[in-house]
């Protein structure tokens, strides 16, 4: 522990383990690892849509039912 103080100062003795590409800033990331990200987000996004998109058809069949 000293040791890494020493080099790399307080920044050193914070624990990383545990964090994903997400919880990372956007800007030290690599190439690949942002394209990963966005991928990702994309993923998200999409599950999202499509989880809005049956409760929309859902309530639209109960409307019509009415």
């Amino acid at each position: 522990m000293v040791k890494k103080f020493e080099v790399d100062g307080k920044k050193a003795l914070y624990d990383n383990r545990g964090k994903t590409v997400k919880d990372r800033d956007y800007k030290t990331l690599s190439e690949t690892e942002r394209l990963k990200l966005e991928i990702l987000r994309l993923k998200e996004r999409n599950k999202y849509l499509e989880a809005e998109n049956i409760v929309l058809k859902k309530l639209d069949e109960l409307e019509r039912r009415r």
